[in-house]
């Protein structure tokens, strides 16, 4: 499938600990179904159609697919050196960095989820991500020279129309946590426009829809960890974020989760498992992420989501 074999892993992993996060059918009379799955970035994803198609169809439908992800590999992957995010990554103070119509909407809409999540979805943070990641598998912390010469927040970035501009060569971004639910929100999209009218995507336990289940129903998506929660889905998406993996013990249990308010990893103090339920599996996947810096979602009743979307469901949150 294209290059994709070879591509990097997005240090956006799936939340191993939930028991099943699964399409519901019942096996009783199921209409036809067209499958479609692979592996995108050692990620695995999984299509449904909900009716049957001709072989030109399929073959239209995973050139599409294939496009998608090797454009997200391209584009976003900062795993990937030479992807457009790790030049910007890489790129000297004041230097004006010309950006395609469509990162610059991501751009400012994950800027947008800064300021409405009180800075608790922050990609700006990449260089001190990079650092904490770096050291913590050789058991270490990093240096306190090098974290405090790392630049975070929008205000060491320009963002004008078609151009980024670094005000700090250190300021490096991390879009881990929005670019695997914009991925699927880019697949919805184009399975739309090849005249796809029923559909079930997903990518690593994010999950986003089209229209209905071929019963006539929504689609079903079981989510469990004491107890089970089915979860209808008509054109809406679900993101889980857990901290139970990718955990280092540098004297606390340090999570893979960055904390832009203490600029360090989240400690993590038990387990904890967030879902967002919205119209945008982007927005539901940064959402799920920074609901995981809190102890409860009842802190976030502030911030201000519902302007960006009025669908916006923090349906299961549980520490332990």
């Amino acid at each position: 499938m294209l290059a994709l074999k070879y591509c990097q892993k997005l240090s956006i992993t799936p939340v191993k600990w939930i028991c099943a996060l699964l399409l519901l059918i019942n096996n009783a009379s199921v209409p036809t179904l067209t499958h479609f799955s692979g592996i995108a970035m050692t990620m695995p994803y999984r299509i449904s159609i909900g009716h049957s198609l001709s072989f030109q169809e399929k073959q239209a439908i995973q050139k599409r697919i294939d496009q998608i992800f090797s454009k997200i590999h391209a584009v976003y992957n900062h795993y990937n050196p030479d992807s457009i995010i790790s030049q910007i990554n890489r790129l000297d103070a004041h230097i004006p960095f010309p950006l395609s119509a469509e990162l610059y909407h991501v751009l400012k809409e994950t800027k947008h989820l800064t300021a409405a999540t009180n800075g608790y979805y922050d990609p700006t943070v990449g260089r001190k991500v990079q650092l904490w990641k770096t050291a913590a598998e050789q058991g270490l912390k990093p240096a306190k020279e090098a974290l405090q010469s790392s630049k975070t927040g929008w205000q060491w970035l320009k963002l004008k129309e078609n151009f980024l501009e670094k005000k700090d060569k250190s300021v490096a971004l991390d879009l881990s946590g929005y670019i695997k639910g914009y991925t699927l929100d880019l697949l919805a999209r184009g399975l739309k426009a090849l005249g796809i009218k029923h559909a079930y995507l997903e990518w690593s336990g994010d999950i986003t829809t089209i229209g209905n289940h071929p019963k006539g129903r929504p689609w079903q998506v079981l989510l469990y960890l004491d107890k089970p929660l089915t979860v209808p889905l008509c054109n809406s998406s679900i993101a889980t974020s857990g901290n139970t993996y990718q955990r280092w013990n540098l004297g606390a249990a340090y999570t893979h989760i960055f904390d832009p308010h203490l600029q360090r990893p989240k400690i993590c103090h038990g387990n904890t498992i967030v879902s967002v339920k919205a119209t945008s599996c982007a927005l539901a996947d940064a959402l799920a992420t920074a609901l995981l810096l809190l102890e409860d979602k009842e802190k976030a009743a502030d911030w201000d989501i519902h302007s960006v979307d009025s669908e916006v469901k923090y349906l299961f949150f549980e520490s332990k």
